[in-house]
């Protein structure tokens, strides 16, 4: 072997060994074609060195001959492998010319390999010898060039040039590093071919250095694609760690996120999402929502992902979504298109989370804004319906003063005042259902309410629905809200009816008196063994699923359709039982109807008596200052406090009365005034007499105040607060009360023992 080619073959070496390494390189990744056309370039560039080699250490002619025309074969394919590969670095997106050129070049091989004629070269060898340093000589023999190989080495030169000017164009657009690697390498690559070509025609005569610039150019392309596959481990192990840290950021939020594909298949998805379908992320991977959920919902969730694939805009969508268990839960999510590098919208992804309990907390706020507007309508209308009952019981009960207890006229004047006293216990009802008032718990018989109930139900429920009632007056008392047990009752009723709607049925209601045991008490919820008073509706309905029976009593759970309940009716009532000590259970067969169970503690007391309107009145002599806006109660007042005795001064306006009461305060002796008024308040007039008076005892009346308590107004000088509608024994009595309490030898109506009936006759 010459010294000539030992270089050489090292030098192949070398650049089989690096083709070979992108050769491995690009089966790992084989979307970087770049790797594949350097192994190509590698390689040609090898098989040139061996063929020059063998080319430096022949000995005859036709060795040399053979050796050569090899060797400009390969050469064709060299410049064709280094053409698409310098395209591939550059990320050409036209490779016409590439084309181009690797149909001439095949073409110029194809003609070199089978050329007879002395076009392609000639068959007469050159000898060429050369003294190296170190007294080496070196002869060996190469082909003269014809016209074809004299038009393929320029055709060389000018598809180094074009590769040259991609180059520069790379420069000036992308990566400045690589590109300046790469101008060096084909400026490497198009001397050595031009030094070639030149010795080649005979211009001038010395050692070939074209197997060195292509070495050089393997070298600095390989030095230029190891740096990328660096950086591109780097970025892969950067992407890794961040691919991690998206996963673990996925896991703990406690969203549920996913994403599919253009085709609404799962890509992929979060613990929390998978969680829910019992799944894991693995197992959703290319399944879609068909696989995962009812018909009609996967069919709502493809719709909605068309309609952002489509629009390629973000939405917010709240929707149904059903667990597993078959619970189901209302659900927000945020869908938002993924594009690749070209805007295209390949897929979504989708955030979502539960948002049932808010709901729940915006319909309780709702339901809490409805009972505002509800407690201030009652409130508005309570003080002017008040005073509009105080004149009907007033007026009635002056009429009642005209005839005789066992007349017909009187039976039915009394009928009205009852009815006024109810009237006024429904706004009563109304204003503490609303929370306008303050609960009121008292002895109290369930049968009353009971009955209440069933007259106002037979009047409000189809004629399809048969109503049946057990109880009597033996039932025992309980301490209890008579606002909170007609609600009770008539919300379990209300239901009953609901469930009997198309096809009625019967609602039965019960009361009994039950004891009980220690034995027993184990049954019920933190119940104390004793004796109760125990409530049972029935009804012949459709019932209630096993499944969500046991869901009931939560508030806002509710299984009507919407706009027909808000689900706190029986969330209210197990509420009020378990706050009067008591217990509540259900029992329901589906199809066949729903059994509520209710025990509250019974109580030893005596029942409230009625009002007696026949009982004598207290009469009185006083002088009373009497103060009210609506002239029709000022009017009564003086009638009726006239007709017990008393001398009545009667005014419409608070600073009227003021102004009456400075010129004589002494001869007063009780004021009774109004709250609400124009001008004056009752509570200023109070204070305003207390600076002259401050002993008068002064008796204040409303129909209704949020402000106004009795505990506050005796702060501010006023001696008994009374809420309208008043009856006229009752102002009859506070005022004897009042003034015989201020009177230090009790009650002696001005030195005048009187007594007065409430016929109006006067007796001494």
């Amino acid at each position: 072997m010459t010294p000539l080619s030992i270089p050489v073959v090292v030098m192949a070496a070398i650049s089989f060994y690096i083709g070979l390494y992108h050769l491995f390189i690009y089966f790992r990744r084989p979307t970087n074609r770049q790797d594949l056309t350097f192994a190509l370039t590698c390689f040609a560039v090898g098989i040139y060195d061996v063929l020059c080699a063998g080319l430096y250490n022949v000995t005859t002619p036709s060795e040399g001959v053979v050796w050569q025309r090899y060797q400009l074969i390969t050469l064709a394919f060299l410049d064709i492998a280094f053409l698409w590969f310098v395209a591939d670095y550059t990320r050409q997106k036209s490779k016409k010319l590439v084309y181009v050129f690797s149909v001439i070049f095949i073409g110029f091989a194809l003609f070199g390999l089978i050329d007879q004629t002395g076009l392609a070269w000639t068959n007469q060898p050159l000898i060429k010898q050369f003294n190296l340093p170190c007294g080496f000589t070196i002869t060996y023999y190469e082909m003269a060039f014809g016209p074809v190989m004299n038009a393929e080495a320029y055709m060389l030169i000018l598809s180094y040039f074009y590769m040259l000017w991609i180059s520069i164009r790379y420069y000036q657009k992308g990566d400045r590093r690589k590109a300046t690697l790469l101008i060096l390498a084909v400026v490497l690559f198009l001397a050595g071919v031009a030094e070639d070509t030149a010795v080649a025609t005979g211009l001038y005569d010395f050692i070939y250095t074209i197997e060195y610039s292509y070495i050089g150019m393997v070298l600095l392309m390989a030095y230029s694609l190891s740096n990328e596959l660096v950086e591109t481990s780097i970025v892969k192990e950067a992407l890794k760690k961040s691919e991690r840290k998206h996963r673990e950021l996925l896991t703990m939020l406690p969203q549920k996120i996913f994403y599919k594909n253009k085709d609404s298949v799962y890509i992929t998805c979060n613990d929390n999402f998978a969680r829910d379908l019992n799944m894991t992320p693995e197992q959703i991977t290319g399944k879609t929502d068909f696989d995962l959920f009812p018909p009609e919902l996967a069919r709502k969730y493809r719709s909605d992902d068309l309609t952002i694939l489509e629009s390629g805009t973000v939405h917010t969508i709240e929707e149904d979504y059903i667990l597993p268990d078959g619970q189901k839960c209302i659900i927000q999510t945020v869908k938002s298109p993924i594009r690749n590098e070209k805007g295209e919208v390949i897929g979504l992804v989708g955030i979502f989370m539960d948002i049932t309990r808010a709901k729940e907390l915006e319909e309780r706020v709702k339901q809490s804004q409805k009972m505002e507007a509800l407690g201030t309508l009652a409130g508005g209308i309570a003080h002017d319906f008040n005073n509009i009952l105080g004149g009907i019981i007033g007026y009635t009960e002056v009429a009642q003063t005209h005839t005789k207890p066992g007349e017909s006229a009187y039976k039915y004047l009394q009928e009205v005042i009852n009815l006024a006293i109810r009237a006024r216990d429904l706004i009563q009802q109304i204003l503490t259902f609303s929370r306008k008032s303050q609960e009121s718990r008292k002895p109290i018989n369930l049968t009353t309410i009971v009955s209440e109930a069933v007259k106002l139900l037979r009047s409000t429920l189809p004629t399809t629905i048969e109503i049946r009632h057990n109880f009597n007056d033996t039932i025992g008392m309980i301490n209890a809200d008579i606002t909170q047990m007609h609600q009770i009752v008539m919300n379990l009723c209300t239901n009953a009816a609901h469930a009997m709607e198309d096809g009625g049925g019967v609602l039965e209601i019960s009361l009994s008196n039950v004891l009980i045991t220690e034995e027993s008490a184990k049954i019920y919820h933190d119940i104390s063994p004793g004796p109760y008073v125990e409530l049972i509706i029935s009804d012949t309905g459709t019932g209630i699923d096993s499944g969500i029976i046991h869901r009931i009593f939560e508030p806002f759970f509710t299984t009507k359709e919407k706009g027909k309940g808000t689900g706190m009716g029986l969330a209210v009532v197990h509420g009020i039982v378990r706050d009067h000590k008591g217990d509540i259970f259900v029992k329901s067969t589906l199809g066949k109807g729903t059994t509520f169970t209710i025990i509250i503690p019974e109580i030893i007391a005596e029942p409230l008596k009625k009002e007696n309107v026949s009982s004598k009145i207290a009469p009185g002599k006083e002088h009373i200052l009497f103060v009210d806006d609506e002239e029709m109660l000022k009017d009564l007042g003086k009638i009726q406090l006239e007709s017990l005795g008393y001398t009545v001064t009667a005014m419409n306006n608070g600073i009227e009365a003021f102004e009456t009461f400075k010129q004589s305060p002494d001869s007063f002796d009780l004021i009774i005034t109004d709250q609400t008024m124009p001008h004056m308040t009752g509570i200023h007039l109070a204070q305003q007499v207390h600076r002259i008076k401050p002993s008068i005892p002064i008796i204040l009346c409303t129909g209704f105040s949020d402000s106004i308590t009795p505990e506050n107004v005796k702060a501010k000088g006023i001696t008994v607060l009374m809420f309208k509608p008043i009856s006229r024994k009752h102002m009859a009595e506070k005022i004897r009360e009042v003034l015989d309490k201020d009177s230090p030898s009790g009650p002696s109506y001005k030195n005048k023992t009187v007594s007065h009936t409430i016929t109006g006759k006067q007796e001494e």
